[in-house]
């Protein structure tokens, strides 16, 4: 990369494909034709933010800089959670969704939803670990997957301020076409893309897991990241009741892993895997730590109401 270092302000827009919602000042460090990296401090609250564009190539000096960028955004950004509510206090449990036996959706290139989830489960657990949180996966004895209405329980032993499962999302078989992908036979679809956040109003503890859920959608804007409205289509097999359309949480009432839970419960779609690009994007190491880095703030910026401290 380049030597150069400049102080430039970005006005709110989309930069490199990142939904900006405010004007942030940024640092920009080193430049190429294929590639910029930036550090970028978003208003009041001191957040740093990692940006890196790929146009063409994505070779390893490039990668590497975003890699040392999101680095420094994660240990130079202060936490929201105030003091008194100490990060040792919460216990997350962090749910792998689906399993080998039921792996879920099939992204545009034919990898499983589960293998998805095991990769971005996994960081968030260790993102919230490196704060001081207690997290752990919710799995079997024998290291496995549990059975879907273990999960919960096997949750509240952990003594669990909250359940987390992390999915990643599809589309119904109508928007799905089958088609030429990268010189194979594919099925994708480029209807929708983005993240998704799910509550259950018949969790015992509704209101915790909306405010939680919301704090994880708040923590994922400041990233830049843009949620998909799909699931509230009306059309069937979606419908889901809205609960904050900025924010793209949803209701899923009889989701049996948020109702059967006997903690806040948040069920977090990261993005859309039979999108070709947005898939690209999924598996790429840097965004799947960028997408871990917001979930374990957002949870963090929860610890006041996951674990009744002020």
């Amino acid at each position: 990369m380049g030597k150069s270092l400049q102080i430039m302000t970005v006005i709110p827009g989309r930069l490199h494909g990142f939904r900006l919602a405010r004007a942030v000042k940024c640092i920009r460090i080193g430049h190429a034709a294929s590639s910029i990296v930036m550090v970028c401090l978003k208003g009041a609250q001191g957040w740093l933010s990692a940006f890196r564009a790929v146009l063409r190539r994505r070779d390893r000096g490039h990668r590497r800089a975003g890699a040392v960028m999101l680095l420094l955004a994660a240990v130079l950004a202060p936490d929201s959670v105030g003091a008194a509510c100490a990060p040792s206090a919460l216990t997350v449990a962090v749910d792998i969704g689906h399993g080998p036996a039921s792996p879920g959706a099939t992204s545009a290139r034919g990898r499983s939803e589960h293998a998805f989830n095991q990769e971005l489960a996994a960081r968030v657990r260790d993102h919230l670990v490196s704060r001081g949180v207690a997290a752990r996966l919710v799995l079997t004895e024998a290291g496995g997957a549990p059975d879907l209405w273990d999960r919960p329980r096997l949750a509240r032993a952990m003594g669990a301020n909250l359940l987390l499962s992390i999915h990643h999302d599809s589309v119904q078989p109508q928007y799905l076409e089958r088609g030429d992908l990268e010189g194979r036979p594919a099925r994708f679809s480029r209807h929708a893309q983005g993240h998704s956040l799910f509550v259950s109003s018949k969790n015992p503890a509704s209101d915790a897991s909306l405010a939680a859920a919301r704090a994880i959608g708040r923590a994922l804007a400041d990233w830049g990241l843009a949620p998909s409205l799909h699931h509230a289509e009306p059309i069937p097999g979606e419908n889901r009741p809205l609960l904050d359309k900025a924010l793209g949480i949803h209701d899923f009432a009889d989701l049996i892993v948020l109702k059967t839970a006997a903690m806040p419960a948040v069920l977090v779609e990261a993005g859309v895997i039979v999108h070709p690009e947005e898939e690209t994007r999924l598996r790429d190491p840097f965004h799947q730590d960028m997408l871990a880095e917001a979930i374990a703030r957002g949870v963090l910026e929860a610890c006041p109401v996951l674990t009744g401290q002020p």
